[in-house]
């Protein structure tokens, strides 16, 4: 079994493929597409904007369709795929960020790392593309997370407050939270 780092947000499983801390950038992908397009989780990829931002802009919106009907002329953007009962359906890829057309019961938009036009993608260079994963970049207050390590804490986010927490729960016997600002350490009894 492999050793795989994942996370969750807005509801889906996100693979992490690579951490750069100094940028603050991770690579990641969805879960659901790693082996395969035909039984992903139908929600749209969506970032919590307090939280994340889209990368480097080195990636461009794809939108699936899936419970389409069946056409009877394949073309290179439709895939078949059977369910566990053995009942067909094609899956259509669309350039941009578009919903279901009339065709099809859903839609599922991914971000998907490629260079070229869209119109040039095909279903290998669609898994290729998901394999390498697209960037986002955390929008953390670096500083109060390095402060709260070097003092032995674990840095959080509250999502309610929107800010960095620290929390010594999980600190070494003996350590102590810093003193705030302005306010006096207690004194301890034989001090």
């Amino acid at each position: 079994m492999e050793n795989v780092t994942t996370m969750e947000i807005m509801n889906v499983t996100y693979r992490v493929l690579d951490v750069n801390l100094s940028a603050q950038i991770l690579t990641i992908t969805r879960e659901d597409y790693w082996t395969g397009f035909c039984s992903p989780k139908f929600t749209n990829t969506t970032l919590d904007p307090t939280l994340f931002d889209f990368g480097n802009g080195n990636f461009q919106n794809l939108t699936l369709t899936y419970g389409c009907a069946l056409s009877s002329i394949a073309h290179p953007r439709q895939l078949t795929c059977s369910t566990t009962t053995g009942s067909l359906f094609d899956v259509h890829m669309k350039p941009g960020a578009l919903g279901p057309d009339e065709n099809c019961e859903t839609s599922v938009i991914i971000p998907v790392r490629y260079s070229q036009s869209l119109d040039t993608l095909d279903w290998s260079k669609l898994e290729q593309s998901v394999k390498q994963g697209f960037d986002v970049k955390l929008k953390v207050d670096s500083s109060a997370c390095n402060n709260c390590t070097k003092s032995n804490g674990v840095c959080g986010h509250d999502l309610k407050l929107n800010q960095a927490t620290c929390d010594y729960s999980q600190s070494k016997p003996g350590a102590e939270p810093p003193a705030k600002p302005g306010v006096e350490p207690e004194a301890k009894p034989g001090n």
